[in-house]
């Protein structure tokens, strides 16, 4: 009698046991959002999987990886600030965008439907999780694009700059320059006319553009393309401090007259374009990285983020 009631008593304790088991530990909490010790488990091995490349958070952690619970912890804060950001801006993604994503996944793993079935399975997914796995992966990219990859602008000075101090050559050297030119005859009249137009351009920069003709002989137009070496030493030397939108003093040249000028655009001479594009892709991953991490300390300063 004593043995059967050890047994029932065993029996009744099992499921107490078993639910003790299932019980998770929480690490932290976002936005109400709770990241369990689970959690953590799972994204670091969905990253040795493959399944987190490409995501808008891989850069931050392509070093380190997620080795660590810390990591993992870190990488899924940062994935839930995403998440909720996306949700207020509530961007569209349909079913077709979901799928064309799956495919190329697929695809790129080099796996028929079947395979990649099981695959899905062996990491934790249902079909149905891992479309929304996929859309929410979707949400954040177009988050990221939208809110940094947009307005991240490369200037050529930027990217000459980031050539020499990576490559210690410059990309370019020199220059092809737009300019806008104001002519004037060389008499005392035009030069009289000339500094008066200056000292106008000075107050009121619009001024250049204002500008109609009002002494005989002198002009207003453009020269585009023009090269450094093709034109005069005096406007030479004067051009080549300028900015775009800047305008030059007021150049006499012997002969030819009274001259302003201002720099419409200026396009690098470049002899090496694939050196330029892949310059262009490392300044923009650079650059993309240092606005992700600072968009996202913005936003975890002002978000309800505890860890336990």
């Amino acid at each position: 009698m004593k043995l059967q009631q050890k047994y029932i008593l065993c029996i009744c304790l099992l499921p107490c046991f078993a639910e003790a088991k299932i019980v998770e530990k929480t690490l932290a909490e976002v936005e109400g959002q709770m990241i369990s010790l689970l959690d953590t488990k799972e994204a670091q091995k969905r990253w040795r999987q493959g399944f987190m490349q490409g995501s808008s958070l891989e850069s931050l952690f392509k070093k380190t990886g997620l080795r660590t619970q810390k990591q993992a912890l870190d990488y899924l804060i940062k994935q839930t600030l995403l998440d909720t950001a996306a949700e207020s801006l509530s961007i569209p993604i349909s079913p077709k965008q979901i799928k064309q994503e799956l495919n190329r996944r697929r695809k790129k793993r080099n796996l028929s439907k079947k395979a990649f079935s099981h695959l899905l399975v062996r990491n934790h997914f249902t079909s149905a999780t891992y479309k929304n796995f996929l859309k929410k992966y979707l949400l954040r990219r177009m988050l990221v694009q939208r809110e940094i990859g947009e307005k991240i602008r490369i200037s050529d000075k930027q990217l000459n700059e980031y050539a020499i101090k990576t490559q210690k050559k410059p990309l370019f050297k020199s220059f092809k320059y737009d300019l806008g030119l104001l002519f004037f005859p060389p008499s005392k009249k035009g030069k009289k006319e000339a500094h008066k137009v200056f000292k106008q351009i000075n107050q009121n920069a619009t001024y250049f553009n204002r500008y109609k003709i009002s002494i005989k002989g002198a002009k207003k137009s453009k020269l585009i393309a023009q090269k450094l070496n093709s034109l005069h030493p005096k406007i030479r030397s004067s051009i080549k401090a300028l900015s775009v939108g800047q305008y030059s003093q007021v150049i006499f040249i012997p002969k030819l007259g009274y001259h302003i000028f201002t720099v419409l655009w200026k396009t690098p001479i470049i002899q090496n374009h694939r050196r330029q594009q892949k310059l262009s892709k490392q300044l923009f991953q650079k650059l993309f990285q240092q606005e992700l991490k600072a968009w996202l300390e913005r936003k975890r300063s002002i978000a309800a983020v505890h860890i336990k």
